[in-house]
C-alpha cells in the first residue's frame, strides 16, 4: 500500500488511467524492492510507459525510496497518505515481533 501511495503512482493513476501491478518484488538486507508497472496501455494518443516506477520500502521504518527520482539517484517520498500508512506499517511491524 505504501508503493502505491506515492505521488507519482497516484498521477499515473489519475491523469492516464494506469492500473498498477508489482512486476517484480525482492526481499533484501532492509526491506524490499519493487518495480511497479500499468497493467493498461496508455489511454491518450501520447507515447508513454508501463513503467511506473522502482521503489524501495525499509523494513524498520516504512519509508519509501523513489529510485528513479532525482535522475536516478533516488529520493524519499512522502504525503499525509503515506505518513497515515507508515504508522499502521510500524504497528503491526512491532506486533510481529511482540508476537514471535
Amino acid at each position: 500500500m505504501l508503493v502505491l501511495a506515492t505521488p507519482n503512482i497516484r498521477a499515473s493513476v489519475a491523469e492516464r488511467g494506469a492500473r498498477p501491478f508489482f512486476e517484480w518484488v525482492q526481499l533484501e538486507g532492509t526491506g524490499w524492492h519493487f518495480d511497479v508497472n500499468a497493467r493498461n496501455a496508455c489511454t491518450s494518443n501520447s507515447v508513454c510507459s508501463a513503467l511506473l516506477g522502482h521503489f524501495t520500502v525499509n523494513r524498520s521504518t516504512g519509508e519509501v525510496d523513489d529510485l528513479d527520482a532525482n535522475g536516478g539517484d533516488g529520493a524519499l517520498v512522502s504525503n499525509a497518505e503515506m505518513k497515515r500508512l507508515r504508522i499502521r506499517f510500524r504497528i503491526e511491524n512491532c506486533r510481529l515481533r511482540s508476537a514471535r
